[in-house]
C-alpha cells in the first residue's frame, strides 16, 4: 500500500534583492529550483531555533529514553569534547615541542599537576660540572631560550671551549 504525501502550495512574493540572493545561492549550490532553496532555507531556520529537530530527537523521545541511555550519550559527547580539546592543545603546542626537542635538545615531560614542561641542559663554557638542567613550562618555550638560557656566558664561548657541545648542536642555533 502506497501512501501519498499531501502537497500544499503557497504563493510567495520575492523582492528583487531576494531573487538576486536566490540566483547566487543557486549558482553556489547547484540547486536549480527556487522551491528547493526555499525548503532548505526553512529547514536551516527550523534547525537553528529547534535544535532537538536537528538531532532527530524531539522532547517526547528524550522523555522515553532510559536514564542509562541518557548517561551513555552524555559520556560519549563528553569524551569527544575532551579528545577534541586535547588535539587542539597538541596542535597549538606542536611548534613549542619542536623547539624544545630540535633547538634546545630537550625532552618533553608532564609534571605532577598534568602540565607539560621542557627540560633541557644549560651549558657552561668553563665548568662542565656546572651544566644544569633547566625546566620551562612548554607554553613559555621559544627560540629566545637558545640565545638567553642555553649557553653561559654565550654560545660562541661555549663552542670555542667545549668541542663536544659544538658537535652536539652542529651549529644549527
Amino acid at each position: 500500500m502506497e501512501t501519498k504525501r499531501k502537497t500544499n502550495k503557497k504563493l510567495i512574493d520575492f523582492s528583487d534583492r531576494q531573487l538576486e540572493m536566490i540566483d547566487l545561492i543557486s549558482e553556489h549550490t547547484g540547486f536549480t529550483k527556487t522551491a528547493d532553496i526555499v525548503r532548505i532555507g526553512i529547514q536551516e531556520l527550523y534547525d537553528k531555533y529547534y535544535k532537538s529537530y536537528k538531532t532527530g530527537q524531539s522532547s517526547r523521545t528524550l522523555g522515553n529514553q532510559s536514564e542509562e541511555t541518557l548517561v551513555k550519550n552524555a559520556m560519549i559527547k563528553s569524551k569527544a569534547k575532551i579528545l577534541t580539546e586535547q588535539a587542539e592543545e597538541e596542535m597549538r603546542l606542536q611548534p613549542k615541542i619542536d623547539i624544545c626537542k630540535n633547538v634546545l635538545h630537550g625532552e618533553i615531560e608532564t609534571n605532577s599537576n598534568g602540565t607539560k614542561i621542557c627540560r633541557f641542559k644549560q651549558y657552561n663554557a668553563f665548568f662542565p660540572e656546572k651544566d644544569n638542567d633547566q625546566v620551562v613550562p612548554l607554553s613559555q618555550v621559544g627560540v629566545y631560550l637558545a640565545d638567553t638560557s642555553l649557553f653561559i656566558p654565550a654560545k660562541e664561548v661555549v663552542f670555542k671551549n667545549r668541542k663536544d657541545i659544538k658537535d652536539k648542536f652542529n651549529d644549527n642555533i
